[in-house]
């Protein structure tokens, strides 16, 4: 996706940004799973908060720019030609539509993740019901933990 960017945009400043962020996201997803491999007990899940953290956020961050940059992009490649003008008016209901439902998804994930106390990740990730119009986007299901 971050190729269709350099396209549609004719910069490669978003590019670069939606790269960075997609690789962010996958080394904060293979961190999360080196940190539960090497501490496989559940109750030592709340230790480690930075991975999931960096994974989420750098998601959704992802997420955003993809669809901001998609919307500016294509807003500016408008012509006379009424037919051309629907398509990229529906290219980009598609892409704030899905933009929307996986940055909100991550961002809702994240906030609770770092607001709720106790809340750990489940060795599972959940896919992201839409589909992401960038990265590979998945976001951990969280679970709340009632200590004894």
């Amino acid at each position: 996706m971050a190729w269709r960017i350099r396209v549609v945009m004719q910069s490669w400043i978003p590019f670069v940004l939606a790269t960075a962020l997609a690789i962010t996201s996958l080394v904060g997803s293979i961190w999360l799973a080196i940190s539960v491999a090497n501490s496989p007990q559940f109750q030592t899940f709340d230790s480690f908060k930075a991975a999931p953290i960096t994974w989420l956020v750098a998601s959704a961050a992802a997420d955003i720019l993809i669809a901001v940059c998609l919307v500016y992009g294509l807003s500016k490649k408008r012509s006379k030609v009424s037919q051309l003008n629907d398509q990229i008016d529906r290219i980009i209901r598609f892409a704030v539509q899905t933009g929307a439902i996986t940055a909100v998804a991550a961002l809702a994930d994240a906030i609770v993740f770092v607001s709720v106390p106790h809340t750990t990740v489940p060795l599972k990730p959940t896919p992201l019901p839409a589909p992401a119009p960038g990265t590979l986007s998945s976001t951990p299901s969280l679970m709340r933990i009632h200590a004894d």
